[in-house]
């Protein structure tokens, strides 16, 4: 299973991380958010007080297989 984290930032929709195992999903972004810390994506760093909607989707295939999936 592949774990893929969407976030809306005031008015902007961004993904945070896409194919995270369950275990990598756990600790960059599930700790950090309920402590409330800052998380770093890519090389952004995210305040999680700033975070308005929160969307984490499972899927069976990557993003990329999903993105050219028939």
């Amino acid at each position: 299973m592949f774990h893929h984290v969407i976030v809306t930032l005031g008015e902007t929709d961004k993904c945070l991380f896409s194919d995270l195992s369950e275990k990598d999903l756990r600790k960059r972004f599930v700790r950090p958010y309920r402590r409330g810390r800052k998380i770093l994506s890519g090389n952004e760093v995210i305040d999680v007080r700033a975070i308005s909607k929160l969307h984490v989707i499972r899927t069976v295939r990557t993003s990329e297989e999903e993105r050219h999936a028939p």
